[in-house]
């Protein structure tokens, strides 16, 4: 349905960048399909700006901003992140407090409010390796 607007380009070689370019590919597009804008957006905020001065029509960013800035929103993919820790520093008491705090109903509060954030699985410990 983007076939022909002008989208917000990103910096290369940032993830939304690649995220972008392998949905192009993944949907048969080409990036000549599109009118890019001349410079690329640096951040999510960048490319909200782009999209309320009127300098392009869609971009590639995260729920969270296009929603603190009043932008409409479509979600394409799910990005999971996993923190990965040496087993003795996952009891130290400093990653105990991290995790508590992710576990807490202020984080999970917070969250809700930014909007595009899946915390459910959030501080789940999982072990890899013997």
């Amino acid at each position: 349905d983007l076939s022909g607007c002008r989208l917000v380009a990103r910096q290369v070689p940032s993830g939304g960048h690649s995220a972008m370019l392998s949905l192009i590919s993944a949907y048969d597009l080409e990036q000549t399909d599109f009118e890019w804008s001349e410079e690329p957006a640096r951040s999510e905020l960048d490319v909200a700006t782009m999209l309320q001065v009127g300098q392009a029509d869609a971009g590639f960013g995260l729920q969270s901003v296009a929603q603190q800035m009043g932008l409409p929103f479509i979600p394409l993919m799910w990005e999971c992140f996993d923190l990965l820790v040496d087993r003795r520093a996952a009891f130290a008491p400093g990653m105990q407090a991290l995790l508590a705090f992710a576990r807490s109903q202020a984080f999970a509060s917070q969250a809700s409010r930014l909007g595009g954030y899946r915390i459910d699985d959030l501080g789940m410990v999982k072990f890899n390796g013997p």
